[in-house]
C-alpha cells in the first residue's frame, strides 16, 4: 500500500551517512549566499579560530555594506588579506589598529606588547598572517561545504596610516565589526559568484 518492497537496499544506495546525504543535496542545489548566511559564516570562522590561536574570544558588534574606517581610530593600521578563488572569488581583509595588532601578536606568541615592540614588526606580520589565513580558511571551508569550491591565496600583511580598499566592480561587500580585548577589529569581505 504505497510502500516499496523491502529489497534490503536503500533508495539512496551509496550515500551511507547523514553528512554524505547533506553534501549530495548541497552540491546538487547549492544554497544562495544571502547576507544572513555570509554573516553566520564569518562569525563562525571567528568563533572557531580566535579562541584557539589568540586564546580569547571576539565579540560581534554589527555588520554593514560599507566600511567605516573611523572605528579603528586615527593612528597606524595593520591589514591582513587572504583571497579565495574558484566557484566564488573574493577576499577578506582583517583590519587592526597598530596597538591592537601588537596585543594580538602578543597573545598568539605569549609575549607582552613591549616584547613584541622590541622584537619588531616581523613578529606582528607573521602572527597576523597566520590569524588571517586561518580565519579566511575557516570561512572558505564553509563556502565549500555549501557547494562553492574554492582555494586560498597566500596571506598579505600591509601597514600604514590611510589604508583604503575600494569595493571591487560587481562584488558584494559586507564589513563586520568585532571587538577583541577592548580593541575594535574589522573584517572586510568582498566576493563575486561565478
Amino acid at each position: 500500500m504505497g510502500f516499496a518492497p523491502n529489497t534490503g537496499e536503500s533508495p539512496l544506495h551509496g550515500l551511507r551517512s547523514a553528512f554524505s546525504l547533506y553534501l549530495y543535496f548541497a552540491m546538487s542545489d547549492r544554497a544562495p549566499l544571502t547576507p544572513e548566511l555570509l554573516d553566520r559564516a564569518v562569525r563562525q570562522a571567528f568563533d572557531h579560530v580566535f579562541p584557539i590561536l589568540v586564546k580569547t574570544n571576539t565579540r560581534f558588534i554589527d555588520s554593514a555594506p560599507q566600511i567605516d574606517a573611523s572605528i579603528l581610530g586615527d593612528g597606524g593600521l595593520v591589514m591582513g588579506c587572504v583571497g579565495f578563488l574558484g566557484d566564488i572569488d573574493g577576499f577578506i581583509h582583517l583590519r587592526f589598529s597598530d596597538e591592537c595588532s601588537q596585543v594580538i601578536a602578543g597573545l598568539i606568541l605569549g609575549m607582552s606588547p613591549d616584547e613584541i615592540k622590541a622584537e619588531g614588526f616581523d613578529l606582528v606580520k607573521d602572527s597576523l598572517g597566520e590569524l588571517t589565513n586561518m580565519s579566511v580558511g575557516n570561512f572558505k571551508n564553509g563556502l565549500c561545504d555549501l557547494g562553492y569550491p574554492c582555494k586560498l591565496t597566500l596571506p598579505t600583511i600591509v601597514r600604514g596610516t590611510h589604508l583604503v580598499v575600494p569595493t571591487a566592480k560587481g562584488a558584494t561587500r559586507r564589513v563586520y565589526h568585532f571587538e577583541i580585548v577592548g580593541h575594535p577589529l574589522l573584517a572586510d569581505l568582498q566576493l563575486k559568484v561565478d
